[in-house]
């Protein structure tokens, strides 16, 4: 071990487990041991220096760059496929209705379009990204959700475990892909390096913490800025030109810089991904996914599609889909 890998594990290790698990049940690079497996899998040849490097900063900081992994001809698909949804009217996405129109005239944030869009998907399931994320997560992990922005998010600054969660915690990580070169004037994504080993905040500690009045959406975003600035972490956005994405942890805290021109476009998708062989379901609202049952694969990757039922209504699997319609037969 390297005098550098030495020092990073003694200071690592003296941080809280950010989970509420024991260390062991972890992902790999988020145990205190894990300059020291990085560095052991390096020797074995199990890892080159590159993946090495990036396992060390995913570890310290919680995220990693990677820069023109995007084909910009699936970028022009995507915008295409929504120029499309919006001329034909194609009810689309999480929100099933037609693409919208803000007052600039940029579509509005569509959730899980890639269940109506290929390319949207094939960025989903891009190789490298599920390459590294595999890599980064010890193991295999398939896409469960998607958010394309045409704006800048002016999302506050959040953590999204304590909405798309796993047990074991922590088997969860996300991509966001700039789907143009980014204005620093749009709104570009805003990241909180090492927040990543700031404790998960659970929605029980979000209720209990909230003041009368006051919506838990705004109380976890608080508690969030609360635990950040305590242990004086910076807020970095990112530069990014069209291609490029950003991996980041699921307990890092993230969101969209202000918006300076709302003019401006911001065209870029969040991805999000869960490992394999958890459990995944939204901790704030009790609501359980059934991956195992419901994967679907593409070109040899996996991924987590949407149900609804006949009025729209979101449903967390296939199984809970045929429920309702079975007991809507037998109440006809």
């Amino acid at each position: 071990m390297t005098i550098l890998s030495h020092l990073r594990q003694l200071f690592f290790s003296s941080r809280r487990n950010p989970w509420p698990q024991p260390e062991r049940l972890n992902p790999w690079l988020d145990r205190s041991d894990a300059p020291r497996q990085i560095d052991a899998r390096l020797r074995r040849g199990e890892i080159d220096a590159e993946q090495a490097a990036a396992c060390q900063k995913w570890h310290d900081d919680g995220y990693l760059i990677l820069r023109n992994v995007i084909d910009e001809r699936c970028i022009e698909r995507v915008l295409n496929d929504f120029e499309h949804f919006y001329a034909t009217q194609t009810i689309i996405g999480g929100h099933r209705r037609p693409p919208q129109r803000d007052a600039e005239g940029h579509f509005i944030a569509t959730i899980n379009v890639h269940m109506q869009s290929q390319a949207v998907l094939e960025i989903l399931l891009n190789p490298a990204l599920i390459h590294w994320l595999n890599l980064l997560m010890g193991r295999e992990m398939y896409g469960c959700q998607t958010i394309n922005f045409f704006t800048g998010s002016r999302r506050a600054l959040h953590q999204d475990h304590v909405h798309m969660t796993t047990k074991p915690f922590g088997y969860l990580a996300a991509a966001w892909v700039a789907l143009e070169d980014i204005h620093p004037d749009s709104g570009p994504l805003a990241y909180v390096p090492k927040s990543q080993w700031l404790p998960f905040i659970d929605s029980k500690t979000i209720h209990t913490s909230t003041k009368p009045g006051e919506d838990p959406n705004a109380t976890h975003d608080r508690l969030v800025r609360t635990n950040f600035e305590k242990a004086k972490l910076d807020v970095h956005t990112f530069g990014a030109k069209k291609g490029d994405v950003l991996l980041w942890h699921c307990n890092l805290v993230h969101g969209g810089a202000p918006v300076v021109n709302s003019r401006l476009s911001r065209l870029s998708m969040a991805c999000h991904y869960a490992a394999v062989g958890v459990e995944y379901y939204h901790e704030w609202s009790g609501v359980q996914r059934d991956p195992q049952a419901d994967l679907l694969e593409h070109n040899g990757l996996k991924y987590l599609p949407e149900y609804y039922d006949d009025d729209g209504a979101a449903m967390p699997s296939l199984a809970a889909l045929e429920q309702r319609r079975a007991a809507r037969l037998v109440n006809a």
